[in-house]
């Protein structure tokens, strides 16, 4: 089994049948690499979506949610998220209410 590359093989017998256990060998290569490069290109969005909704809300500080999300090409849901990381982080708060408030960049 080691040959065609696969794990090794544990046969356990028991009245009735048998179990087979296939064991992981220990690598010191990456595991998912393909998972771990989509994690850093949705990071780099993210981070793209960021500095775009900061860019809009510096030029326009009453600017809305429905405005956000057609001018950075995302949904309504994924940028009210991104609002509330940059208000957790405290990029931006929010000044009065949702309608006829305003939006302020922290300096």
């Amino acid at each position: 089994m080691k040959n065609a590359g696969l794990p090794k093989l544990e046969i356990d017998e028991f009245a009735g049948g048998m179990q087979l256990t296939f064991l992981n060998k220990k690598t010191d290569e990456p595991k998912n690499e393909p998972k771990n490069e989509l994690k850093n290109e949705l990071k780099n969005s993210q981070e793209k979506r960021f500095k775009l909704l900061l860019e809009l809300i510096n030029s326009n500080n009453q600017v809305s949610i429905p405005e956000l999300s057609i001018q950075t090409n995302s949904s309504q849901t994924t940028v009210k998220r991104d609002i509330q990381l940059l208000k957790e982080r405290n990029f931006i708060k929010r000044v009065g209410p949702l309608r006829g408030g305003h939006w302020e960049i922290a300096k």
